[in-house]
């Protein structure tokens, strides 16, 4: 177990692949330097593709998970290969958890958020640590987390457990040196930029 990795694509505020890796899952920064810079068709055979090429995983044991409840793998293996786990939907959209194990765990686990919203506008809240109020919370519940979406005045924000939240404007962005803890390691993990 201590070479397999997860790399969690979220695209505009949705779960969209989960790229699982039986082997060589330290490779998972590689792959997510390669998705924050890739700009075409998001497609799962694009990613596992590109999984092969920078050596996160192998044809043997890589599988691309996508949120049409599809499975992208390699001819070395057969959809009865992959366990109940890889159909349940609910362990999808967790990020963090890992198909391969009823545990759910991973050495090497990544989580990439990618927008449209971000690329056209690099200095709003999209990929930033955010601490905003909840859209529909009294007026001093607030919830902190990655900023995955934004529409208007409405932010989406992913918090460590992977639950994600609508809050609204105004928002404090937190810089990571100034997080600790298990939420320094969630922002540094899923890549927070500032």
């Amino acid at each position: 177990m201590a070479t397999q990795g997860i790399v969690s694509i979220i695209y505009n505020g949705k779960m969209l692949f989960k790229v699982v890796a039986g082997s060589d899952g330290y490779n998972a920064p590689k792959l997510v330097e390669w998705a924050k810079a890739y700009d075409g068709v998001m497609a799962a055979e694009v990613f596992y593709k590109a999984a092969i090429q920078v050596g996160f995983g192998s044809p043997e044991n890589l599988v691309v998970q996508a949120s049409d409840d599809s499975l992208t793998y390699g001819d070395e293996l057969s959809y009865e290969d992959f366990g109940v786990l890889y159909r349940d939907y609910s362990k999808f959209l967790d990020p963090r958890f890992n198909p391969r194990w009823e545990n759910g765990t991973a050495d090497h686990i990544a989580i990439v958020v990618i927008s449209e919203e971000q690329k056209a506008n690099p200095h709003g809240f999209i990929g930033r640590f955010v601490t905003a109020k909840l859209i529909d919370g009294e007026d001093c519940e607030a919830r902190q987390g990655v900023c995955t979406h934004q529409v208007g005045e409405t932010l989406v924000v992913m918090g460590e457990t992977g639950k994600v939240y609508e809050c609204c404007l105004p928002a404090n962005t937190i810089p990571v040196d100034e997080l600790w803890g298990s939420t320094r390691d969630f922002a540094i993990q899923i890549g927070v930029q500032g």
